[in-house]
């Protein structure tokens, strides 16, 4: 993993990922059903020959159902490999998150920013949570964001 520039922005970014995580999720659960059901029907689609006979009426639409299951199957089995690709970049960025927080030297502020960045506490809550006054947790999170912005 390469190293990350840990700023607000970053930081904020980690709950938008976690909901983007939670949608992804949700999707793939929806196309594997899907496809589930596409599977119970277990169709093998042969190819259709240019200049051979057609049969009749009712075959060929028997046939064009098929393809048409064909056809989904392969569209909801791409789209599953694009959302997989998806959530497996986003689990990467936030396990990227979490590892440049645990750097942060100092347990203390390594809470405070969790609390706040991760679980999404107020200022208040995390004040309160860290036994600390509110403007100590603003002053402590404005100091790091400071001199991590220096290091860089």
């Amino acid at each position: 993993m390469s190293n990350l520039v840990l700023n607000r922005f970053e930081l904020n970014q980690y709950a938008i990922l976690k909901q983007q995580l939670i949608g992804l999720e949700e999707s793939i659960r929806e196309v594997n059903d899907e496809l589930a059901e596409l599977n119970q029907y277990n169709i093998n689609v042969s190819p259709v020959y240019t200049g051979m006979p057609m049969g009749n009426e009712k075959r060929d639409k028997i046939a064009e159902y098929v393809i048409k299951l064909e056809n989904e199957r392969n569209r909801l089995s791409l789209a599953l490999v694009t959302l997989i690709e998806e959530r497996n970049a986003i689990k990467l960025r936030l396990r990227m998150i979490r590892a440049a927080v645990n750097k942060i030297p100092g347990k203390q502020l390594r809470d405070l920013i969790r609390w706040h960045f991760f679980d999404e506490l107020s200022i208040p809550d995390v004040a309160d949570k860290g036994h600390i006054t509110v403007t100590a947790v603003y002053k402590k999170m404005e100091r790091f964001f400071i001199e991590d912005a220096m290091k860089k």
